[in-house]
């Protein structure tokens, strides 16, 4: 088959859409696992068991994100971390350096989810655990 050379080009609204933050978050995730740090993604997910929506919801509570109501049928809840840091994109990245714990920036999701994280509850009971125990124990020192 030819190469076909064509003048493709996108609307201007095409072009003004934003990179998912959240894959810069995932991408250094995994470069911090390759080189044998643990840890725990609450970034992404597809559940393949009943997601524990009860249980992250109170240990996002814990550990002193706001969350303003749980979704019903989705399995990811945005937690309010803007008494923490404005940028949720840095914030993201911040915690991901210190804990292990993988989120999903805010900002993935407009200018109104600024200072926002996402967490997402397609994991184990165990995993979760894990990340708020870590959580827990980071973000009363960084407030």
């Amino acid at each position: 088959m030819k190469n076909v050379k064509t003048n493709l080009r996108f609307s201007p609204r095409a072009e003004a859409v934003t990179p998912f933050l959240a894959m810069e978050v995932f991408e250094r995730a995994k470069e911090l696992e390759a080189a044998g740090r643990d840890i725990v993604y609450l970034c992404v997910g597809e559940p393949d068991f009943p997601s524990p929506a009860v249980a992250c919801e109170a240990a996002i509570r814990a550990i002193g994100l706001g969350v303003r109501r749980m979704p019903q049928g989705a399995f990811y809840v945005l937690a309010d971390a803007r008494s923490i840091h404005p940028d949720s994109l840095k914030l993201a990245m911040e915690i991901l350096e210190a804990t292990g714990v993988a989120v999903t920036p805010g900002i993935d999701f407009g200018e109104g989810a600024q200072g926002y994280l996402r967490f997402s509850y397609a994991n184990s009971t165990e995993n979760i655990d894990k990340a708020m125990d870590r959580l827990q124990e980071y973000l009363p020192a960084r407030k």
